[in-house]
């Protein structure tokens, strides 16, 4: 099997900032959403 893919640009810091809060208790796909819903609004 193939490696995967590197993240691309963000990517690493967003994976860390998930295992961060993972360990708090919040969800992976609530974070992501988070996430994506936040660096969206900050772009326009």
């Amino acid at each position: 099997m193939r490696q995967p893919r590197p993240p691309k640009r963000g990517g690493r810091r967003i994976d860390a900032a998930i295992h961060d809060l993972a360990q708090y208790g919040f969800a992976e796909p609530q974070i992501r959403k988070i996430i994506k819903t936040t660096s969206c609004s900050r772009i326009r």
